[in-house]
């Protein structure tokens, strides 16, 4: 998507994302379909860090089908 707005800029290296907030994120390693260790959660985190999003907002998934997506186990 933000190929079509910015053809030779990536989204990161522009101010586009500066001050803004993430309100959809999968950064809690393994539990859904997001990042799978802390390694790369923190790897994410660095690059969102970066391109200036300020706030995160973890929302993973729960599901039957994902059993350690249980409100129990997440909290």
């Amino acid at each position: 998507m933000f190929s079509l707005l910015f053809p030779k800029k990536n989204a990161v290296h522009t101010d586009l994302l500066r001050g803004t907030a993430d309100v959809h994120s999968h950064l809690l390693p393994g539990v859904d379909d997001g990042v799978q260790s802390v390694n790369d959660m923190w790897a994410a985190l660095k690059s969102m860090q970066e391109a200036g999003v300020e706030r995160v907002f973890l929302t993973p998934h729960v599901m039957a089908d994902l059993p350690d997506n249980r409100r129990s186990f997440l909290q």
